[in-house]
């Protein structure tokens, strides 16, 4: 549930995938949290080490794609998976990527983290604050103190996922999680009948695309209320 905390700063929590740029020599390599190598998919990002006041770092961030002016998982997921070096720079055109930066985790050498000078992370964004200058595919992600259920509230309403709360003197622990950095998501349910799904293509080749969702009808049959694809791990999509 969402909270008040003075020790905590609370970030919006953006639909998107999760990303770590390495950037040195004048070049930006993009690395998912599973280890895949997202640098080639996303070449409208490259130019984003000029942002930064400073010749080597590593940062944390969230890759976003909107759809209509909001974060749409669904969209950034269709291209995390293309291949096509053409298609990928048709999508690049017309449906830009913007890196969101919440975390630095080295800079010039130094580390920043549990595993190096222990910075707590009030210190981490200011610094990351000082270093960047932000434009439109490069940008710090927003976040208050102490105030986490007004936050969280005028997240929502803007449509967006949820807030990360987050202690304000925590470090950061790299392939960790830990009780620092708390989720509090926005989640709106309902019961649907599943009554059928999409031959999925692709990547997906062998699975189902979608499944067709339907609520009754009062009369004995279903409404069909549309359908879902996203939000499966491989096993998920092989299981259902």
């Amino acid at each position: 549930e969402p909270f008040d905390s003075p020790g905590h700063l609370y970030e919006v929590k953006y639909d998107g995938a999760r990303c770590i740029a390495y950037i040195s020599d004048g070049k930006v390599k993009l690395l998912a949290r599973s280890g895949a190598d997202h640098t080639d998919t996303f070449p409208e990002l490259q130019g984003i080490h000029g942002q930064l006041d400073a010749a080597e770092a590593v940062l944390d961030g969230e890759l976003v794609v909107l759809d209509g002016g909001t974060p749409s998982f669904q969209a950034v997921q269709s291209r995390i998976h293309l291949t096509d070096t053409l298609a990928i720079e048709a999508v690049a055109h017309h449906f830009p990527a913007i890196y969101l930066v919440f975390d630095v985790l080295r800079v010039n050498g130094v580390e920043l983290t549990a595993n190096g000078k222990r910075v707590p992370l009030e210190a981490r964004k200011t610094l990351l604050e000082r270093l960047l200058d932000p434009n439109q595919r490069c940008q710090m992600v927003e976040h208050v103190v102490g105030d986490g259920i007004a936050f969280f509230q005028e997240c929502i309403s803007l449509g967006l996922e949820g807030v990360m709360a987050k202690e304000c003197g925590g470090l950061y622990y790299p392939g960790k999680r830990h009780s620092a950095w708390l989720k509090v998501k926005g989640v709106q349910e309902d019961s649907f009948v599943v009554c059928g799904y999409t031959e999925g293509t692709g990547w997906r080749q062998g699975l189902f695309g979608a499944l067709l969702l339907g609520k009754p009808d009062g009369q004995g049959g279903l409404h069909y209320c549309g359908s879902v694809g996203t939000g499966f791990t491989m096993t998920g999509l092989a299981e259902v």
